[in-house]
């Protein structure tokens, strides 16, 4: 019951990606700089998830995919809350931000996990600092008042979304290894972990659906 639950999760998980990318390709043309960088972001993750599921279908190791997608995405989410930053984190620091983590990526899947099992280093670290991230950006946000509308606002979602997926799947992601015996408890937590990722892109889709106001 819990391993058809978790099938389940994850192919909606899975397909609800598609909703972003539709709404990025509908509204290319009309589309900030920010909103174009959150589609770029999402067409990424659909890259990796087809990657995922196509190695996954021929029972190959698919592990070396989410190695890479965890650098992707936390560059790609730095880079996207960077105007939301400054001044107090210059473009420099945090381009500095994204060179340390992919140095630890890479430590992580050449000498500590292995590129063929989960990174449970890497994963954990990329979730906190982007947790980080996301709060001070909310309260720089309310600090400075400078937003007009918080809701016509792609970083205030993207914030949400971060706040809400990365800190929800931070002990996820930190216990993965401990509980790697029991097939049932690893179904839960990434069933659980889908849901996570369903609300990440609906986040995304709103962020992409809006009008920001100048």
């Amino acid at each position: 019951m819990v391993e058809e639950w978790a099938d389940w999760t994850s192919y909606a998980s899975m397909f609800s990606v598609i909703i972003p990318l539709v709404i990025f390709l509908v509204k290319y043309r009309n589309l900030t700089d920010t909103q174009l960088q959150i589609g770029y972001l999402v067409l990424v993750t659909l890259c990796c998830e087809i990657g995922i599921a196509i190695l996954s279908s021929y029972e190959i190791n698919s592990l070396p995919v989410v190695h890479l997608f965890t650098v992707l995405q936390f560059a790609l989410l730095v880079s996207i809350f960077s105007t939301g930053l400054s001044p107090t984190y210059s473009l420099k620091f945090l381009r500095g931000l994204i060179l340390f983590f992919v140095v630890f990526a890479m430590v992580d899947a050449s000498l500590l996990n292995g590129i063929f099992n989960f990174n449970s280093y890497s994963r954990p670290l990329a979730s906190f600092l982007l947790v980080y991230i996301a709060i001070y950006f909310f309260y720089k946000t309310l600090k400075e008042l400078k937003i007009k509308s918080l809701t016509n606002e792609p970083l205030v979602w993207i914030g949400i979304g971060v706040i809400l997926y990365f800190s929800g799947s931070l002990l996820i992601f930190l216990f993965t290894n401990y509980v790697k015996t029991s097939n049932q408890a690893l179904f839960t937590l990434w069933g659980i972990h889908a849901i996570f990722n369903i609300i990440l892109n609906i986040t995304y889709s709103i962020a992409l659906w809006i009008r920001p106001m100048n």
